[in-house]
């Protein structure tokens, strides 16, 4: 894989992979994710930083307040799932369907994210992520 950055600013990258079915590997899937986090400049609001396969739907408000939606569309339980998040936070509220809530804390990186590491998900859980300052 390459990513090149031309004269005026555009980027190129050019990768292979040829999967046999889908996303197959968690080292391919984390070196897509650090390239669409690249290409964006780190500002990508949001990804799902593990390998697990988790809708997730990000907002951001007027007032810069962050909130994401997040599914698992599995028919197991997960566990360890990890969000990066853009912006430094100290802590994230989590909210489950029957509206309980955990606060978590995150872990900042030097790219400018804080990763949360989510409570188990059941499956087609949903929980929505709150930013707190």
């Amino acid at each position: 894989m390459g990513l090149w950055t031309n004269p005026i600013g555009g980027k190129i990258a050019v990768s292979a992979y040829y999967p046999w079915s889908e996303l197959s590997d968690s080292q391919k899937s984390a070196q897509l994710k650090r390239l669409f986090v690249a290409l964006s400049g780190n500002t990508l609001p949001a990804y799902v930083a593990s390998y697990h396969r988790v809708r997730l739907v990000v907002r951001r408000t007027v007032k810069r307040n962050l909130g994401c939606v997040l599914l698992n569309t599995n028919m197991d339980t997960l566990q360890n799932v990890q969000v990066a998040v853009c912006g430094h936070y100290r802590q994230a509220t989590i909210t489950d369907e029957s509206m309980g809530e955990v606060v978590l804390s995150g872990t900042a990186d030097e790219n400018g994210y804080t990763t949360f590491t989510l409570p188990a998900m059941a499956p087609y859980a949903m929980y929505l992520l709150q930013m707190r300052g």
